[in-house]
């Protein structure tokens, strides 16, 4: 069974919002809003100073430069449904170890790595969502990470260019 989940999934489960799977580990405060997310194609192509530009987004999150997801958007992939990217593009997921309610993060250290959490902060849900699941949740080492319905949010270290999903199943 995966234990990662995609996007797709759970557009289906929060009125078009999308959640995929990846890790991280929160023992505290969350608020009670969870996510959401928007119709709005990728904003940023690769080579443009979005992730992926570089080796792939685990490499900016390794330096401590983890980015929050800004405009939040919802596309429809052929191959997974609808998907909820971040303002660059690039897939959100969430890990099925963790919990929504209330809203847990179970992914630390070496799944930190290939599963960057997505910071909490400046985001905004996708046109035709509710703001009001949008929320974040506190991390065992004190940062804030984004989650949507409860669920905290990754981005997956391998996806190397907007549009990528190859955390999916992984």
């Amino acid at each position: 069974m995966n234990t990662w989940r995609n996007a797709s999934l759970a557009v289906t489960a929060v009125a078009v919002l999308a959640l995929t799977t990846a890790c991280g580990q929160g023992n505290g405060a969350s608020t009670a809003n969870g996510q959401a997310v928007g119709n709005a194609s990728p904003a940023a192509q690769a080579g443009d100073g979005a992730y992926g530009s570089g080796d792939g987004y685990g490499s900016d999150t390794a330096a401590g430069n983890a980015k929050p997801a800004g405009q939040l958007a919802v596309w429809d992939s052929k191959k997974l449904g609808k998907v909820v990217t971040d303002s660059a593009g690039f897939t959100l997921y969430r890990f099925d170890k963790d919990t929504a309610s209330p809203p847990k993060s179970n992914c630390d250290g070496d799944c930190a790595k290939v599963w960057p959490p997505v910071p909490a902060g400046s985001v905004t849900a996708a046109a035709g969502t509710e703001a009001s699941v949008i929320g974040e949740v506190v991390r065992a080492d004190g940062t804030k990470q984004l989650t949507l319905g409860g669920w905290p949010m990754y981005r997956f270290a391998k996806d190397t260019k907007p549009g990528d999903a190859n955390g999916q199943g992984v």
